[in-house]
């Protein structure tokens, strides 16, 4: 009569246990958060001529953190002439990348990050050139 009742209470015991450690999901570990920090920049360098963004190659870049998401990331550049990124793959507890610019153009470049899912978030980078106030 005892294992009977044990029997019964098999099930019950092992939907609590199951419960309680929140039954995991497709793949464990998913964040249901996907975004990047900064999710775009703005560079204004200062130029005797309009739209000249020649002297940009000089400054650091933008460092940008991947936040949630699914590793390994994959960092996609819209356009290496206007500006470079130092990772095409990203992985580990704190994965940024950097994006800094080439030098040669001014113009809005798309950094796509895409996570092992396939989902997909954007860092957009603006390099522009202004002329000093006179």
């Amino acid at each position: 009569m005892i294992k009977g009742a044990a029997l019964r209470l098999l099930p019950v015991a092992a939907l609590m246990m199951l419960v309680s450690c929140g039954g995991g999901g497709d793949i464990a570990g998913d964040s249901t958060t996907f975004a990047v920090t900064p999710d775009k920049s703005t560079l204004t360098i200062t130029s005797a001529v309009e739209n000249d963004c020649t002297g940009a190659d000089g400054d650091p870049g933008t460092v940008v953190t991947i936040i949630g998401g699914q590793a390994p990331f994959r960092i996609v550049n819209s356009d290496s002439a206007r500006a470079s990124v130092d990772k095409t793959e990203v992985t580990g507890k704190d994965p940024k990348f950097t994006v800094k610019p080439t030098g040669y153009a001014c113009g809005e470049i798309v950094v796509s990050v895409l996570d092992y899912h396939s989902k997909m978030v954007s860092f957009t980078y603006k390099i522009e050139a202004k002329k000093p106030a006179e």
